[in-house]
């Protein structure tokens, strides 16, 4: 009984679309943050990352930069660079990849939703981050990256999202080959069949966004219910067959190896050179290391995900590596955009010293892990689409009420 609400949509103005929409902010460094600016201070990236405006220097997670970054975001919807709705609508979504296409509803989801576990969860989350996130939301009152969601399949919702998709949309800009289109849903009666359709969904699965999700859900507690757009935070909705699954490869750098690697590896894994491809599949990990290939094979029959074999009995018992979240000694690169050879590549020059390979999750293992409230390690799974920042934004000061 999932509550997916229409919610009054700040939309950049149609012909600055292109200038305003970025990607997340944590996609690039501060010095191409920094070079985008001086080209083009209308960028989201300008609301972020005040300071390069002013050139006013404050603290990162500061009451100072939030104040900035609010009343930054004030000044564009002044000038109009930004437009609200005035009628909650649901959005509907395009993104047009070379080789597939993903279609779904940008919309808000309630918070009451993740406290009674209709919303599931596949990922650990790090409390800092999570009190983080809550105090910028709490400060700049603006979400501007919706929470990735998938459900089950439902033909119904995907006829309703293709029948808007026959409108002209209101938004289209490509990044990088990528096309991205927005819809507005504007008749009532869709609407309300689109509400409950996802009013009849048991459960939604969190794809990728737990750590915004875990700090809209503290926010809400915070505020209390007086502060009905806190209750509700937005999300992106695709149905599950829609998505496609990657893993990350996990490299390894500033690490001591043992001159004995394949011998202590030996003792839970079966550990065979080849020379071609890595034929990876569930309990077959690759490794790549003094220019050489290896598959390693678990000895033991296990459900248990290839990152936890990896994490317990490699990265944690051989490398000492305890916390890997954030040591600094591993690194993820994600298979959509680094293939094995260019991750070999890299080992070769010196910048790792070793690599290690998996095969991607399935959607169905995802959802098992879910219902049945158990967690993957980080990094366990890289999920595409991944939407653009600032493409429909939701205020949590008038996005509901």
């Amino acid at each position: 009984m999932a509550t997916v609400l229409p919610f009054k949509g700040i939309l950049p103005q149609k012909d600055l679309a292109d200038k305003i929409i970025t990607y997340p902010a944590d996609s690039y460094s501060l010095d191409e943050v920094k070079n985008i600016l001086q080209k083009n201070e209308l960028s989201y990236l300008s609301i972020i990352y005040p300071d390069f405006i002013d050139k006013q220097k404050t603290a990162p997670h500061s009451i100072e930069r939030y104040n900035k970054i609010y009343n930054r975001f004030q000044h564009f919807l002044r000038n109009n660079y930004f437009v609200q709705d005035s009628d909650p609508l649901y959005y509907v979504y395009q993104q047009q990849h070379p080789a597939y296409v993903f279609n779904g509803i940008i919309a808000a989801i309630s918070v009451e939703d993740y406290l009674q576990q209709k919303i599931k969860i596949h990922e650990q989350t790090l409390s800092d981050r999570e009190i983080k996130l809550k105090e910028y939301l709490k400060h700049c009152k603006i979400n501007a990256e919706p929470v990735l969601f998938f459900y089950e399949k439902n033909k119904s919702l995907q006829e309703l999202i293709t029948n808007i998709q026959q409108q002209t949309p209101v938004i289209q800009i490509e990044r990088d080959g990528i096309k991205h289109y927005l819809w507005k849903s504007m008749q009532r009666e869709i609407n309300d069949q689109i509400y409950h359709q996802f009013k009849e969904m048991p459960y939604i699965f969190i794809g990728d966004g737990h750590h915004r999700s875990a700090s809209s859900v503290l926010l809400a507690k915070e505020l209390g219910t007086s502060y009905k757009s806190a209750q509700y935070f937005l999300g992106s909705f695709f149905q599950e067959d829609s998505l496609k699954i990657f893993s990350f490869h996990r490299v390894l750098k500033n690490v001591v190896i043992p001159s004995n690697l394949l011998e202590l590896v030996a003792k839970h894994f079966e550990c065979i050179e080849v020379n071609n491809d890595y034929p990876l599949k569930q309990g077959s990990i690759g490794m790549y290391f003094d220019n050489k290939r290896y598959l390693l094979k678990f000895r033991s029959n296990t459900d248990a995900l290839d990152t936890e074999i990896l994490y317990q009995y490699i990265l944690k018992d051989i490398f000492q590596i305890q916390d890997i979240r954030n040591n600094p000694s591993i690194e993820y690169l994600p298979e959509y955009t680094y293939s094995i050879q260019s991750v070999e590549h890299l080992v070769n020059e010196g910048k790792y010293n070793l690599a290690f390979f998996t095969s991607s999750v399935s959607i169905d293992v995802i959802k098992k892990y879910a219902l049945s409230n158990l967690t993957m390690p980080p990094k366990s799974t890289y999920i595409l689409p991944k939407l653009l920042n600032a493409l429909v934004l939701y205020s949590l000061e008038n996005s509901i009420e």
